[in-house]
């Protein structure tokens, strides 16, 4: 019966939204407690909020504190100048801290993205501050636009614990400094850009980031990108807004995947949803650990994909009824109950590093409930192939 549903039918029990929150946000200064940069850290803290504006309260935190993203502002911007992004992050679970520093000096300003990483630890540690238990240190990224993105790379080069860089429209520190990131990093761009021209900036970032881990991507708007709409900068014409809502969905995906470990948003990166932008140019990627997910709602009677990211070649879809303990394997760990597991399907991944699925769910009131769990053989980009961590995927009505 297995096999039968399985030829026709996969579901996942479905990712929700998160519920839409509202933005609060706080000017603090952090002390630094490292001995490089700035002896004070003025930031701009936005996060999920009872009520909007200036000084809320805060949503209370989840037991572990929310997932936390730092970002770098642009030469001769500040931190709250970007209120768009800071406030589309905390709005999807992320408190989102805006550096304030290094207006004037680059340098500065690395050095304060280093230290910020520190000044957070000892402010969700100490008693009474704001911030006490509010910020998920293990699940922090980093993130910058221009100047501050290249800075992102340049802090990232010496990583002080964040899990995932992000940029955008960056500055190129160079190569040397680019080949240490050794975590996942996400360049958007556009060719509309004419600050930083992307062919000089954005694509030597992502060819010379030989060392990450997880994926590269490389998200490049066509003319419509410029330089200051697809971080929400400057959001004047109906283009700059469809731009800016492509792009924020972009980096919450990104961010997802690496900070909040749900894996179906890189459909917003990479996917079928990314590539569907008509104003996208071109998407570069690079898979160090191949991924697995499903896009569309599993109830019966409906057609879902299931997306998969890795190196160019063939996926191998191997199926159970359930999930048993790790099997160690030539490949990684098999996290499949191999009593029931057989090989559901195989598709080719392009040189788009992606491939789908489509999966088609009988219109059956019978297989309401019914479970599968799947897990996935891909190419990485050391040649070799690796399992993706399984999916459990449940048939809704």
């Amino acid at each position: 019966m297995l096999r039968n549903l399985v030829g026709s039918c996969f579901a996942l029990a479905a990712c929700c939204d998160l519920p839409s929150q509202v933005a609060g946000y706080r000017n603090l200064t952090l002390l630094n407690p490292t001995s490089q940069g700035s002896a004070s850290l003025p930031v701009r803290a936005y996060y999920p909020a009872l009520a909007a504006g200036q000084n809320a309260p805060m949503v209370t935190p989840p037991a572990a504190g929310y997932a936390t993203v730092v970002f770098l502002h642009g030469l001769f911007q500040v931190g709250s100048a970007y209120s768009r992004l800071g406030k589309h992050l905390a709005k999807n679970g992320y408190i989102a801290i805006m550096n304030e520093t290094g207006q004037f000096s680059p340098s500065l300003q690395a050095d304060d993205g280093a230290a910020l990483y520190h000044a957070l630890i000892v402010a969700n540690g100490q008693s009474g501050h704001v911030l006490q238990g509010a910020l998920d240190m293990n699940r922090a990224g980093l993130c910058g636009h221009s100047v501050g993105a290249g800075n992102t790379v340049t802090v990232l080069a010496s990583n002080p614990g964040y899990k995932a860089g992000l940029c955008f429209a960056p500055i190129y520190p160079g190569a040397a400094t680019t080949n240490q990131v050794d975590v996942p990093l996400g360049i958007i761009q556009g060719t509309g850009d004419f600050v930083l021209i992307w062919s000089l900036t954005g694509l030597p970032m992502f060819n010379e980031a030989t060392n990450f881990s997880g994926l590269k991507a490389f998200y490049l708007f066509g003319f419509s990108g410029g330089h200051n709409n697809v971080p929400g900068l400057f959001v004047v014409t109906s283009g700059d807004s469809a731009v800016w809502q492509r792009s924020r969905r972009v980096m919450t995906g990104f961010f997802d995947r690496y900070l909040m470990d749900d894996v179906a948003q890189l459909d917003e990166v990479i996917g079928t949803t990314a590539l569907a932008e008509p104003r996208l140019s071109a998407i570069y990627v690079e898979v160090e650990a191949p991924d697995v997910w499903l896009k569309g709602q599993p109830s019966i009677g409906q057609t879902v994909q299931i997306e998969t990211s890795s190196e160019p070649g063939v996926v191998v879809y191997g199926a159970a009824a359930a999930t048993a303990g790790p099997i160690a394997t030539p490949f990684g760990n098999l996290l499949l109950d191999p009593a029931s597991m057989f090989v559901a399907y195989t598709a080719i991944a392009t040189n788009a590093r992606f491939s789908s699925v489509p999966l088609t769910i009988p219109n059956d009131v019978q297989l309401i409930g019914t479970q599968v769990a799947f897990q996935c053989l891909g190419l990485s980009n050391s040649g070799s192939y690796r399992l993706t961590l399984p999916t459990t995927l449940t048939v809704t009505n």
